[in-house]
């Protein structure tokens, strides 16, 4: 049995939780290496407190779990004691491959259907040459972000590890979603603001959507600054950041 230190939790759908072992000792505990575990929900020594999400349509929100005198048997430990972090990087580095351009795909399209619209003087928006600039430049994104993702999915293919490829992938598509959310939003004008939850929102409110929720694709799954971390160390042999 491993009594578990208080830990914030921020993992989707599975409970795990990062135990550390003590061992007596006359200076006081010790503490080793953090195990990793997995469980159904623990029915004490849990407190769980909520935040809203700017990105969601509805401003909902999710938890942040903490446990404080739990208890857990070691029949749940993922691995080997000592070693949750192992495990952990193992999803990290899914995480940090995590492909984005899907949302720079729709955005694309949604903003194309727009300009191909008649506007009220029997003009389509595509007609002017910005915006087939703007289009354009989102588009070339748009194929670079997806060579990038295609890229990191032939080398787990292949049995090879995409430790500084994945999160240029991720760093790429993330950040072109912000860029061009804000450039088509604000080509598009005022009315792409209108969210879907608006009748009379343009695209179904998918444009607002996207300006919304690029900032944070940055975040989750690896904020790009760590990815940039990553692949100076990783990829171009750059020191460690001073902690």
């Amino acid at each position: 049995m491993r009594r578990l230190r208080p830990v914030l939790l921020s993992v989707a759908a599975l409970l795990a939780a990062g135990i550390a072992a003590t061992a007596a000792k006359a200076d006081g505990p010790t503490i080793t290496p953090v195990s990793l575990h997995v469980t159904t929900p623990i029915p004490f020594g849990v407190n769980c407190g909520s935040f809203n999400i700017l990105w969601t349509a509805d401003f909902t929100g999710t938890n942040i779990t903490f446990y404080d005198g739990v208890f857990l048997e070691d029949r749940w430990r993922i691995g080997e004691v000592g070693a949750g972090w192992q495990s952990l990087m193992m999803a990290l580095q899914d995480e940090h491959s995590a492909g984005f351009s899907p949302h720079l795909d729709r955005l694309v399209e949604r903003t194309e259907s727009w300009a191909a619209s008649p506007g009220p003087d029997d003009g389509a928006p595509i007609d002017k040459e910005d915006v087939r600039r703007r289009l354009i430049r989102a588009a070339t994104d748009l194929e670079v972000a997806q060579l990038l993702e295609v890229r990191s999915t032939y080398m787990v293919s292949i049995g090879e590890v995409p430790v500084a490829e994945g999160p240029m992938g991720k760093l790429f598509s993330t950040e072109a979603v912000v860029r061009h959310a804000e450039a088509l939003t604000a080509m598009v004008g005022p009315d792409a603001l209108r969210s879907r939850l608006d009748p009379t929102a343009l695209e179904n409110g998918l444009i607002e959507h996207a300006l919304r929720y690029s900032l944070g694709m940055t975040i989750y799954g690896g904020t790009s600054e760590i990815q940039r971390n990553i692949i100076g160390e990783r990829l171009l042999g750059l020191p460690r950041e001073p902690r």
